[in-house]
Order: C-alpha cells, then sequence, then structure tokens
C-alpha cells in the first residue's frame, strides 16, 4: 500500500512538472487588480485624505479640537491627535499655541465620522 501511495505521489508531481514545463498551466499576476484592491483597503483604513483652509473659530484645547471656518463650511470640527504634526512656520507647536482667528491649513482624513487632523500649518494674519 506505500508502494502504490508513493508511486501515485510521484506521478502527481511529475505531471505538475511536465505541465509547467510544456506550458499547459501558466501563473499571472494581474498588477492593476493588485493596485486596486491595495489602494481600496487603505481608503477603509486610512481615510481619504482632504485639505481644508480657513480660520480657526474655536479652539477646545483640552478636548484635542478646533472648529474651522472655510470657504464652504462654517463650522468644520477638526480632531488633533498624538500623531497630528502642528507647525507654526518651521517651528513645532501644539493646539494649545493655536488662537481664535488664526489661518490655517489642515490636511485631514475622515474617520468615525470625525475629522482627524494629519497636520496643521499655522499662518497667522
Amino acid at each position: 500500500m506505500r508502494a502504490f501511495i508513493v508511486v501515485l505521489i510521484v506521478l502527481v508531481a511529475g505531471l505538475l512538472g511536465l505541465g509547467f514545463y510544456r506550458n499547459w498551466y501558466t501563473v499571472t499576476v494581474n498588477k492593476d487588480n493588485i493596485e486596486a484592491d491595495t489602494h481600496r483597503v487603505q481608503e477603509k483604513f486610512e481615510g481619504n485624505s482632504k485639505e481644508a483652509s480657513g480660520k480657526v473659530k474655536t479652539v477646545e484645547a483640552a478636548e484635542h479640537r478646533f472648529t474651522l471656518t472655510t470657504a464652504s463650511d462654517a463650522g468644520m470640527m477638526v480632531v488633533c491627535t498624538a500623531d497630528t504634526k502642528m507647525r507654526n512656520d518651521r517651528e513645532a507647536v501644539t493646539i494649545a499655541d493655536l488662537k481664535t482667528g488664526d489661518e490655517v491649513t489642515v490636511e485631514y482624513r475622515e474617520r468615525g465620522g470625525k475629522n482627524e487632523a494629519t497636520s496643521v500649518t499655522i499662518g497667522r494674519k
């Protein structure tokens, strides 16, 4: 019985090898599908990155959030996380340095119904 199984395995392996050698089987990779799938998964987990510019309406430093007035939205709530990079010119700042009336540019992602800032650039006017 053992000899039969060994012979069967050798025959199957031989046929598979012969099939690949004779191009009976082909293995292809569709790079466009892989790219599209990767992009779709990144959007699901990271969200689409967007940008908004406007004036700071209110700052709630204790809650790590502020309200931004843009041309299209009079009350856009932006949440800052530990990963949010905040800058005033070339200097790193914190949300406590943000003041009402500051002109800011925010790069953010929509996650869980919130606008999470990835970067905030302050330009006082």
